[in-house]
């Protein structure tokens, strides 16, 4: 790898909020974070991704999360879990069958 200039072209990468570092979260549940956060800004920058009281929504099954996150599908479980209890993500039930 060459040294980081002005020119350089970055890697796509994932932005790290600096709250999380204050938090009691764990890697996973801060890297779950991070994946969710990653597609609520492709959600906010295309049309239809947002409820009737206009807050963003991400549609992000888990088997894709553990995949992505290079967890357990347990792990991704608790992780969301655990955010939701500190308030910083909302999951809502679909239904039967269909993703949360």
């Amino acid at each position: 790898m060459e040294e980081l200039r002005k020119t350089s072209r970055l890697p796509t990468y994932l932005m790290y909020p600096r709250f999380l570092l204050d938090t009691t979260l764990n890697d996973s549940a801060r890297l779950v974070y991070l994946l969710l956060l990653d597609r609520a800004r492709v959600s906010m920058a295309n049309q239809g991704w947002e409820d009737e009281k206009g807050c963003i929504f991400v549609f992000y099954p888990i088997e894709d999360l553990a995949r992505d996150a290079h967890r357990s599908q347990t792990v991704v479980k608790k992780a969301l879990g655990d955010l939701q209890q500190q308030g910083l993500i909302q999951r809502y039930r679909q239904g039967l069958g269909r993703a949360n």
